[in-house]
């Protein structure tokens, strides 16, 4: 079950292993682990949290896809913070 809509998790996608406070690992749809993002107390672990949602921003329909996955350079960010 997605620790957030409490639905089964195998039959929706997108799905990602994410680390909860206290928890540990679950899987979880990619849209219940981004509006998490929002609450105040966010069940997700600070510093993932953080990477979640600079992911997102990059690259949002990635995660998005059938068969989902993000890659990030440090260098393309550098890049992207100087234009």
């Amino acid at each position: 079950l997605c620790p957030f809509c409490r639905w089964p998790a195998e039959k929706w996608w997108p799905q990602i292993w994410a680390p909860l406070v206290g928890v540990g690992l679950r899987r979880c749809h990619v849209k219940c682990a981004e509006a998490a993002l929002d609450e105040a107390a966010s069940a997700l672990e600070p510093k993932f949290g953080q990477s979640l949602r600079e992911l997102l921003k990059h690259s949002k329909s990635a995660l998005y896809a059938r068969k989902p996955a993000g890659r990030m350079s440090k260098e393309e960010e550098r890049v992207s913070k100087l234009a």
